[in-house]
């Protein structure tokens, strides 16, 4: 649900949705991904915050949902810069078989 790209230069440079998107609860955001070329610039902060506003505005959510994992640098630095603050860690195991961790961040709309 609420599938959005960002766009530049004739180009997409960033696409998210939720996977999750209860009217009234919670909101997950998930997929989001930045093009290479993209980041650094912003790109992401634009797009996750335009996230948030569409939970509020179109789902009139309480709350926003991200996971990130570990290796993420990039958005374990960004989500608590947008007010997310951490609640749960799960292992998981990547592709190659090595454990990961991802880590689960909340957002409460007020």
């Amino acid at each position: 649900s609420g599938s959005t790209v960002v766009e530049g230069n004739d180009a997409v440079l960033a696409f998210a949705n939720f996977y999750k998107a209860e009217h009234g609860g919670l909101c997950a955001l998930g997929n989001v991904v930045v093009a290479p070329s993209a980041r650094g610039l912003g790109v992401a902060r634009y797009l996750v915050t335009a996230m948030i506003d569409l939970a509020r505005q179109q789902y009139s959510a309480r709350e926003v949902w991200v996971s990130c994992f570990n290796h993420n640098t990039a958005g374990l630095l960004l989500y608590p810069q947008l007010g997310f603050t951490p609640f749960g860690i799960e292992e998981r195991q990547a592709w190659d078989g090595t454990r990961v961790a991802l880590v689960q961040m909340k957002q409460i709309l007020t």
